[in-house]
């Protein structure tokens, strides 16, 4: 506000953009205003997480023009992701499809190059504004990750257990023709159980 305030005093109109995220484990956050952007590049896709508030290539939104700012809120789920922030001087130039091709394969050891080629990419094509990025990786929890393979494989017994009630009574029946003893079948049902789970 004391900014604002010393800008009015000398006749200067101000104003910024803001693009704010926040990750958790599972979860992004978004606050945002103006025409910078919030990508996630997931599953070989690339989408954007905020809306533009320009008009006729004029903000319609930004903060320190006035009292009241229009704030834009997104939230949603993920596991994996990588997350581009960053100045309408980043996009205006750039072809969707080579914005996705570099943030999809992006990592800890290639994200200096990956933004020099960015950068260079769209000054190359006659890019004279401010050019601002950020990239942020996020990796799958191995511990969501073991919790999804456990929910996973409960449901599938449950969807099989039927047909395994079945097979086990055949089994049954078999080892009794066969004359091998109640206890014996059990030995062999927990070998193949143990032998199951170590895989």
């Amino acid at each position: 506000a004391h900014i604002v305030k010393q800008a009015q005093d000398q006749g200067l109109r101000t104003g910024t953009t803001l693009s704010a995220l926040l990750l958790t484990e599972e979860e992004y956050y978004v606050v945002h205003t103006g025409d910078s952007r919030i990508y996630i590049c997931q599953d070989g896709l690339l989408r954007p997480l905020t809306e533009d508030q320009i008009l006729d290539g004029r903000l319609t939104a930004c903060l320190g023009r006035g009292e009241k700012t229009d704030l834009y809120y997104n939230e949603g789920g993920f596991r994996s992701g990588r997350f581009l922030l960053c100045s309408d001087g980043l996009y205006k130039r750039m072809e969707h499809e080579t914005l996705q091709a570099e943030l999809e394969h992006v990592s800890p050891k290639t994200m200096g190059k990956t933004i020099e080629r960015l950068i260079r990419h769209v000054t190359c094509r006659g890019e004279r504004d401010n050019i601002s990025l950020a990239v942020v990786l996020k990796k799958e929890s191995p511990q969501f990750a073991l919790l999804l393979t456990v929910v996973t494989g409960v449901l599938i017994f449950f969807m099989v257990f039927g047909y395994l009630e079945g097979l086990l009574q055949m089994l049954r029946e078999t080892a009794e023709r066969a004359g091998v003893g109640s206890g014996y079948f059990a030995v062999v049902l927990r070998v193949i159980g143990i032998a199951y789970l170590t895989q």
